[in-house]
């Protein structure tokens, strides 16, 4: 098909880890939760004895493996999921 934009292949080893990766963890969601929110009490504790820290579990900057240019479908792909997880973590206004 030459019509269409260039396709870059990706590592069938490394794509395979991060499925595996992403089914362990889901299955063993209270783990992941009891992990998570030991973060969050190392975070606040690094805040109240005023040392650095970071706001969000979620790293910074844009998702891996993000391309600004020569973008594919799949890269549309993993920024809207990129974009769905930082909104999944803000805290939403409950009043």
């Amino acid at each position: 098909y030459s019509d269409g934009p260039e396709v870059t292949p990706i590592s069938s080893a490394s794509l395979g880890l991060r499925i595996l990766a992403l089914k362990k963890a889901l299955e063993n969601l209270p783990k992941q939760a009891t992990r998570l929110m030991r973060w969050y009490e190392q975070r606040d504790l690094a805040y109240v004895q005023n040392l650095p820290h970071r706001y969000s579990p979620m790293r910074p900057g844009p998702a891996p493996a993000a391309r600004r240019r020569n973008r594919d479908e799949i890269d549309e792909v993993l920024l809207e999921c990129h974009l769905l997880a930082l909104y999944a973590g803000e805290r939403q206004d409950s009043s």
